[in-house]
């Protein structure tokens, strides 16, 4: 099915009658390269359910509004397909911010949600110039060139090493203006001030060497109800577990 807002289309794959894992994709991210080892891994016990938001998919069609409206387009698609319930929830990145959102609107039975280096705090005023630079960034790892060395180091990456990290997961058709999109819909979503509260359990997973990640804790635990659990990659920065270690994470979903 075609969607036609912050999505390209959704894969459903496996026997839909099994308990469900969604997995949302980051910015610059294309959702098989993304996933593919964990999709691998969790098929034969899950039923995956991956959304591939606009301007991500090969083909290069479809734009980005906002983390609300894709999380809205999701959430349609899931209910039209009978699906009631997600065993778990995975977001990277700004896939991160959107299942956030999709479980803070609480039209689907969500059991457990992994929030792995999302963004929940707006920007504010400095958002456009935020995300003018990251889109920069993330243009130059597509092209297989290595970052400015402060982002890099923002994001925890060593000695140049996010090339290695990053451009396996990305999609290498990707338009510049699709990366402008999606980080300024990151760097704009907003949860601080919202009232809605989260009521499953909830793991925050981010890079030990990510430096503004545990700011995001304070923010999370804030809108948990139950349990909330902190996994923090020893040594790596962001998306070096999926991308290096996706082992880690359906361990995670696993146990």
């Amino acid at each position: 099915m075609t969607l036609k807002k912050g999505l390209s289309e959704l894969h459903i794959i496996g026997d839909i009658h099994k308990k469900k894992v969604l997995l949302v994709h980051g910015m610059g991210f294309q959702w098989e390269y993304c996933f593919g080892k964990v999709i691998e891994k969790l098929r034969g016990d899950y039923c995956l359910v991956v959304p591939e938001l606009g301007g991500h998919n090969m083909q290069r069609t479809g734009g980005f509004t906002n983390v609300y409206e894709c999380a809205e387009e999701i959430i349609a698609f899931i209910q039209k397909k009978g699906i009631k319930e997600i065993e778990w929830a995975y977001g990277i990145s700004l896939g991160a911010s959107i299942a956030m959102e999709i479980a803070l609107e609480n039209y689907i039975k969500i059991n457990n949600l992994i929030l792995d280096g999302g963004q929940y705090e707006s920007m504010g005023f400095f958002k456009k110039l935020y995300a003018y630079v990251m889109a920069k960034e993330f243009q130059k790892v597509i092209q297989n060139r290595r970052m400015w060395t402060y982002v890099s180091k923002q994001m925890g990456y060593k000695n140049g090493n996010e090339k290695d990290i990053l451009f396996p997961l990305c999609n290498k058709k990707i338009q510049f203006h699709t990366l402008y999109e999606t980080a300024l819909a990151a760097y704009g979503y907003d949860i601080k001030r919202e009232n809605r509260k989260l009521h499953m359990k909830v793991i925050i997973m981010y890079g030990e060497n990510e430096k503004f990640a545990t700011k995001s804790v304070p923010i999370v635990k804030n809108k948990c109800f139950s349990e909330c659990e902190v996994i923090a990659f020893k040594e790596m920065g962001h998306s070096e577990a999926l991308s290096l270690y996706p082992e880690k994470i359906c361990e995670v979903i696993q146990k």
